[in-house]
């Protein structure tokens, strides 16, 4: 039965710094997609910095995937 919940397995925590820089932007923007785009559910704290471009390129990934 499928609960909308992805096993603990099939998810990665992505936290940083909210004043990142744009070399941590654009590595986490990369990395977050990338897991988006093999069905690796990304959980970040809905802060601004790393969590939002982690967000951002979460979606992007997951919507590209579909």
């Amino acid at each position: 039965m499928d609960n909308g919940i992805p096993a603990p397995s099939r998810c990665v925590a992505v936290t940083g710094s909210r004043d990142c820089t744009s070399y941590g932007a654009s590595v986490t923007g990369d990395m977050a997609y990338g897991l988006a785009q093999r069905g690796i559910c990304v959980i970040a704290g809905l802060a601004y910095g790393i969590d939002a471009h982690a967000h951002r390129a979460a979606l992007a990934g997951a919507l590209e995937r579909s």
